[in-house]
């Protein structure tokens, strides 16, 4: 008997961990954030780009993600993405360059440096005078064709969850080991 509760509880914790994994479309990225408040009026955004597409996509490479800001904001590059460049509507920005501008785009140098399916790119950090939350995103995919050929989505950014990520991890494991505890006599 138990174990067929234990069983039965598994296979509900499996059907609830696929239920929880999000579809994947041909082309898509997950473009997530953490924001610092760094106390004066500064509000500090480390960015991680993550090709989620399919491995059927015909477009394959993450090559290009452009931030749409809500507002027009002072914006200090922290540090850069490995090979790739920076650029806003008043012209490239670099590493320390600060500039007022309501749009960033990132893109890759060189082919070797797009990002592969499945892979996370991270290392963008720059600082705002205004508190940005979820901006829109548009991201470039390339096909790596002889005919280069690119194709774009849409979405939002998305914060990390990290502190309730964190409680939610320990409260599963506390569980899993009353249940241990709980079978074992």
């Amino acid at each position: 008997m138990k174990t067929r509760r234990l069983s039965i509880l598994t296979l509900a914790l499996i059907g609830v961990l696929l239920a929880s994994l999000p579809a994947r479309a041909d082309m898509s990225a997950a473009i997530s954030y953490t924001e610092t408040d760094l106390g004066d009026g500064t509000w500090q955004y480390d960015y991680v780009f993550q090709n989620t597409s399919s491995v059927d996509a015909d477009h394959q490479y993450l090559q290009s993600v452009m931030l749409y800001l809500d507002v027009d904001t002072t914006v200090t590059i922290l540090s850069s993405l490995a090979d790739w460049s920076s650029y806003t509507f008043t012209g490239s920005a670099n590493v320390g360059d600060s500039v007022v501008t309501d749009y960033l785009e990132f893109y890759s140098d060189t082919l070797a440096s797009d990002v592969a399916i499945g892979a996370i790119l991270s290392g963008l950090s720059f600082t705002t005078t205004d508190k940005l939350g979820d901006v829109t995103f548009e991201a470039i995919f390339s096909d790596h064709a002889v005919m280069e050929d690119f194709a774009s989505v849409s979405g939002a950014t998305s914060a990390v969850p990290l502190p309730a990520a964190v409680w939610l991890l320990g409260a599963g494991l506390s569980g899993l080991a009353g249940l241990k505890r709980r079978l074992c006599k």
